[in-house]
């Protein structure tokens, strides 16, 4: 067991540091059950804090560091052995001056040695302005878990932010609930103020000190259901928990310390087994003739089959066949060989799909037929893969080109039957104007009917494919509408259209 623990109180001057020891004095006498056991001032000096606080008011601490041993005795006999710590008191100024440090821990202050070596931190922020306050400490956090870091600290000390002087934020008719309510909303803001300010801090992984949440007041104050008191609000539980949490983090360093120990044991240990290890190998080692083929081995044969299929296959079959007629080929591990074997003959079969395929189906860009698009799909569904390669290949080229020409020549049939439709609506708006025409030639319309029925042909006439050529079809990478209009039943579609283009155009003529 720790025979002194370190609490240390720090926040900015006026934050209510000395205020809290003096209400920790109170609490002893007057809350034992929430504090865990009676409080024993060993110096007397919290005594004094507590007859300022209470009484006559109290100065800023002029000193850097002041120290309040205590001890926490159990209620009863046979309830525990007594805790002892010291809680170190700080001069605002010198809180102040840390804060406001970017450059790191002042080296040489006792008051930055005392934080390094603290075994919980009780951080202070006024109730009356968290804003100004927490920014501060949160700056100062991060600073402090860098130093920690730095030292290699072992993470998870304790720290209590506490918001102080809550009886301050008490409103004119509040109820005891309605301020308790009031105070843990202030926490809630205070909390998610300071997580955003330590969010980037998550991940280090020495030095990360672990917050608690917590509130204080020296006194209770008037409410609209109770007096004012000069009872302490939630000082007795702060402490109760910090000197539980400083003892917990104790053991945790001391048990680390521990098995650091044995871990640099162990690294020493570890040490002379590699270096036995390495002399053996250096008597064991392969010839460089070996090692080097072996080198070359991993070189040629990527891990995946989509790797080792891509171009150019025939290098890399060269370059197996050099390997096998390696005079130390047989000197090699008996996995390794057969890895380059069946690689070697995986590739050569590969190759020989792959030339089969080039020569047996064509690709649809250049297909001008129905019958032609209807042999591809044959030739697909017929050119069947080795059963033993079918997952190894998925992501193989040959693979890869089989499944798009197959959508391909899909997109192709669907683009096609679309612009058939949409050219047999032209067609239908041509039958249209053609009759309408007629009554335009016999003089049969109102003159308003006839303009209008010229304006529609003249619309039409200047009508163009919906599509540009180069357009690229949706959801394809090399299928363009050119692809689609050179299809013969396309084309016939187009014809028919610029027929019955020239047919309104003859009409419009005789109709002028």
């Amino acid at each position: 067991m720790p025979d002194n623990l370190r609490i240390i109180l720090f926040g900015a001057p006026g934050a209510g540091k000395s205020s809290l020891i003096g209400a920790l004095a109170q609490a002893g006498q007057s809350q034992t059950a929430q504090l865990g056991g009676q409080l024993v001032d060993v110096s007397g000096g919290m005594a004094e804090l507590k007859k300022q606080a209470y009484h006559k008011g109290l100065a800023p601490t002029q000193d850097e560091l002041r120290e309040y041993p205590l001890a926490v005795e159990p209620l009863a006999p046979g309830q525990g052995a007594a805790q002892t710590a010291t809680l170190i008191d700080c001069s605002g100024q010198a809180a102040q001056a840390i804060m406001a440090s970017h450059a790191g821990l002042p080296p040489g202050s006792p008051l930055a040695q005392a934080l390094l070596n603290a075994d919980s931190l009780i951080l202070l922020v006024d109730a009356g302005a968290p804003e100004r306050g927490v920014a501060a400490i949160g700056d100062f956090v991060k600073l402090f878990q860098h130093a920690r870091g730095q030292r290699a600290d072992i993470a998870g000390l304790p720290v209590y932010l506490v918001l102080s002087k809550v009886d301050t934020i008490a409103e004119p008719n509040d109820t005891y609930n309605q301020w308790v309510q009031r105070i843990e909303e202030s926490k809630r803001r205070l909390d998610q103020r300071f997580r955003t300010l330590l969010q980037d801090q998550a991940g280090l992984p020495f030095g990360r000190v672990q917050v608690h949440l917590s509130a204080t007041a020296v006194q209770r104050p008037a409410l609209a259901d109770r007096a004012a008191k000069a009872e302490p609000f939630g000082v007795a539980e702060l402490f109760r928990e910090s000197l539980a949490s400083a003892r917990s983090h104790w053991k945790h360093r001391e048990h680390a310390a521990g098995r650091l120990s044995l871990a640099v044991a162990g690294m020493l240990a570890l040490v002379a087994l590699l270096g036995v290890l390495a002399a053996t190998l250096y008597y064991l080692r392969p010839s460089p003739e070996l090692t080097a083929l072996e080198n070359q081995v991993r070189r040629v044969l990527p891990a995946s089959a989509d790797n080792r299929m891509r171009e150019p296959i025939e290098e890399r079959l060269k370059e197996l066949a050099q390997i096998q007629a390696d005079p130390h080929f047989g000197e090699l591990a008996p996995k390794l060989r057969d890895e380059v074997e069946q690689a070697a003959a995986e590739m050569e079969r590969y190759q020989k799909l792959y030339k089969e395929f080039q020569a047996q189906v064509i690709d649809p860009r250049f297909v001008t037929r129905d019958e032609e698009l209807d042999k591809i799909e044959k030739s697909l569904d017929a050119f069947a893969l080795p059963d033993e390669y079918l997952s190894a290949w998925s992501d193989t080229r040959l693979v890869q080109r089989m499944q798009k020409w197959k959508q391909d020549v899909a997109k192709l049939r669907a683009a096609a039957k679309d612009e058939e439709a949409w050219i047999g609506q032209q067609l239908d708006e041509a039958q249209r104007l053609r009759k309408q025409g007629g009554l335009v030639v016999a003089k049969s319309l109102p003159a308003d009917q006839s303009a209008a029925w010229f304006k529609q042909v003249q619309e039409y006439l200047d009508r163009t494919p919906r599509h540009k050529r180069t357009d690229r079809l949706p959801g394809s990478t090399s299928l363009t509408y050119d692809h689609v209009y050179r299809l013969q039943r396309v084309e016939r579609a187009f014809k028919e259209w610029e027929a019955a283009k020239r047919g309104l155009e003859d009409l419009r003529k005789l109709a002028q």
